[in-house]
């Protein structure tokens, strides 16, 4: 059937009359476009949303923001911090500016992780870290402790926002001769051994299932042997999480007091008593390093004494046959 010319220019012209009014209810409907897919398009201001100074608007319960001039959505992510902060104070008394240290932990809701105590003579003990770890870090190497001072270390976990306001407080105790503070980022660990704890789970679940179905006992024995692998992997996972958690839950702060005073100077010991504790030193070390060399020596003789054995006695052998054989010389000529 043919379709007449006027009819089909009618058409078009409906067409764009209509794409025309389409277009102009888009535009008065405001300057905001449409969000992309995946980002809660802006609310109308006034309607529970907040805009800043950029421009970009974000719905009051959301965790995504849109911005409308670049058109780009962001997800505010949950990041998970280890903070550590190390400080060296100079008191007049180690004693008593100790005992000040449990009370400032008190009015923070710190916990006092580790605490040791010197009175000059003695190195401090390797401290604690908070996994349970023993810390390489020697405070007197950095703090420039000097040998013979009285001197105490306390380790503390206290939240995050308590961090400055106990800091400020120890700092009070004396004269800072050092400190340091760091902030490790660890957000990307704790998601990781999360998905392999969850991972884990799964896995020893699937054992778990094909244990129920298994027939023989060959089957039964080689899950069991894989339950118990996948079962130890999954608490070294956990423990991982449990550690990593605890470091980010709360921040470690250790404090290093060293006295100002004169340092203690050890008495030198004299009479029968120092000298016999001397030469019984001395005897001892002997005695070590002849059981050392003893030691060293042992292997070689266990190879060398049969082989000198063996040489002795052929050598006795042939000595002997030269002696049966001497007089018979004689007689032959």
């Amino acid at each position: 059937m043919k379709v007449r010319r006027p009819v089909v220019a009618l058409a078009v012209l409906a067409a764009l009359a209509l794409a025309g009014c389409s277009a102009g209810t888009t535009s008065s409907s405001g300057a905001a476009s449409r969000a992309p897919e995946g980002v809660p398009a802006p609310a109308v201001a006034g309607e529970g949303t907040t805009s800043d100074s950029t421009g970009a608007v974000a719905g009051g319960g959301g965790k995504a923001a849109y911005d409308a001039a670049s058109g780009l959505g962001s997800v505010s992510v949950a990041r998970s911090i280890i903070v550590r902060a190390d400080l060296a104070v100079r008191v007049d008394d180690v004693t008593a500016s100790t005992a000040r240290i449990g009370q400032i932990a008190l009015a923070h809701k710190a916990v006092i992780a580790s605490q040791a105590t010197s009175d000059g003579q003695a190195p401090l003990p390797v401290p604690v870290a908070s996994d349970g770890t023993a810390s390489t870090t020697d405070y007197c190497a950095k703090t420039g402790c000097p040998g013979g001072y009285a001197t105490s270390l306390t380790t503390l976990r206290v939240a995050g926002t308590e961090v400055e306001p106990l800091l400020r407080d120890l700092r009070g105790l004396g004269t800072v001769t050092w400190s340091s503070r760091t902030a490790d980022d660890v957000t990307a660990q704790v998601a990781d051994v999360g998905a392999r704890v969850e991972s884990a789970r799964a896995s020893l679940d699937r054992v778990r299932l094909l244990m129920g179905r298994a027939t023989t006992l060959g089957e039964v024995v080689t899950l069991e042997a894989e339950l118990g692998k996948r079962q130890a992997d999954l608490e070294s996972l956990e423990a991982q999480q449990r550690a990593l958690a605890d470091q980010t839950a709360l921040a470690t702060v250790s404090v290093t007091l060293t006295s100002e005073a004169a340092p203690v100077v050890a008495e030198a010991d004299t009479g029968f008593v120092a000298g016999l504790r001397a030469g019984w030193s001395a005897f001892t070390t002997a005695l070590v390093a002849a059981l050392t060399v003893v030691g060293a020596l042992v292997p070689f003789l266990v190879v060398l004494v049969p082989l000198a054995v063996l040489a002795w006695w052929f050598a006795r052998r042939s000595a002997r046959r030269r002696a049966a054989a001497a007089p018979a010389s004689p007689a032959q000529v």
